[in-house]
């Protein structure tokens, strides 16, 4: 009888050991399907790495394009600059020209009024020098105002014309 309880003990172990080695299958199966997700992840990961790295020197060039333009919009604005200086000087030059251009005006109107005054006395002389003239036009030009500055009468009221 000392044969049952071995044979029991042996059918519990044995109970035992399949339990554990299907608990033990099952937990292989549960890590090899983890490893599979983890592999599948690693796998995105990767893509999703290189995806980046791709959009990463896409962003790189664009960075260096728009670095470029930025040196051509710098230069146009310094060339802008350098032209806003240029239109300055020239506006006070122009100023300067036309001022240094009223001046000169002023002083040929001044010599053609004289010389016109020159021209004319002249042409006075000229006449006064003939002695073609009557007393009355030598009188006018004495006077200087012609026959509406004399008085029109002795009698009447003293009236003097301007016009």
């Amino acid at each position: 009888m000392v044969v049952w309880p071995i044979i029991i003990g042996g059918l519990f172990l044995l109970f035992v050991l399949v339990w554990l080695w299907k608990r033990v299958k099952h937990i292989q199966s549960n890590l090899i399907q983890t490893q599979k997700i983890l592999h599948l992840t690693n796998i995105e990961l990767e893509i999703k790495n290189k995806v980046l790295e791709t959009k990463d020197k896409v962003l790189e060039i664009k960075d260096k394009v728009l670095e470029t333009k930025d040196k051509v919009l710098e230069t146009k604005d310094k060339v802008l600059e350098s032209k806003k200086k240029q239109i300055k000087q020239q506006t006070i030059d122009y100023q300067k020209l036309k001022t240094e251009k009223s001046i000169v005006e002023a002083k040929l109107y001044k010599k053609l009024k004289a010389a016109d005054e020159k021209k004319n006395n002249l042409a006075k002389y000229r006449q006064m020098k003939k002695d073609t003239r009557s007393i009355k036009q030598q009188a006018e030009d004495i006077v200087g105002k012609g026959p509406k500055w004399l008085r029109a009468t002795r009698s009447s009221k003293v009236e003097y014309r301007m016009l």
